[in-house]
């Protein structure tokens, strides 16, 4: 009984840090995206700006 608590509580625990790390990587991805594409309009650098354009292009 006690191995059984044990062993679902160790999933439990598993799942939870699953879901941290996932939100985790889904705030920095929003940080790079919000810091990253002004940044690139902003720099005057033809290569740099060639990326900012491209950030924008649709289908």
């Amino acid at each position: 009984m006690d191995m059984q608590i044990r062993d679902q509580l160790a999933r439990q625990r598993t799942e939870l840090a699953n879901e941290r790390t996932l939100l985790a990587y889904i705030r920095t991805s929003l940080g790079f995206v919000i810091v990253g594409v002004p940044a690139l309009w902003w720099v005057t650098h033809p290569y740099v700006q060639g990326l900012g354009a491209l950030s924008w292009q649709q289908d």
